[in-house]
């Protein structure tokens, strides 16, 4: 009995943190616009995520400024931070 139950202690998997959607912020006081999503290319255990800068302008293509290339937990922290600052969720920009 006591082998049945380490074995099935054993096999219980931990439940993996839902992975950060794909999500927008933008600057309360201007057009810049950040767009957080997930590096199709990085493992599930360890994900990493781009974080694209930018501004959409009517009428013309985006204005994409900067990329940058974080781990998980970098990039939520930056995500908590902006919205700390007064940064707010938006719809896709571009």
């Amino acid at each position: 009995m006591a082998y049945r139950t380490l074995l099935g202690v054993l096999h219980l998997k931990k439940r993996a943190k839902p992975l950060m959607a794909e999500t927008w912020l933008q600057h309360p006081s201007s057009s810049w616009t950040i767009r957080f999503h997930r590096d199709p290319d990085s493992w599930r255990q360890y994900p990493w995520y781009f974080i694209d800068r930018g501004r959409a302008i009517h009428g013309e293509p985006p204005s994409t400024k900067t990329r940058d290339h974080l781990s998980r937990p970098a990039a939520v922290n930056l995500w908590k931070d902006l919205r700390k600052e007064g940064w707010k969720k938006v719809e896709p920009q571009w």
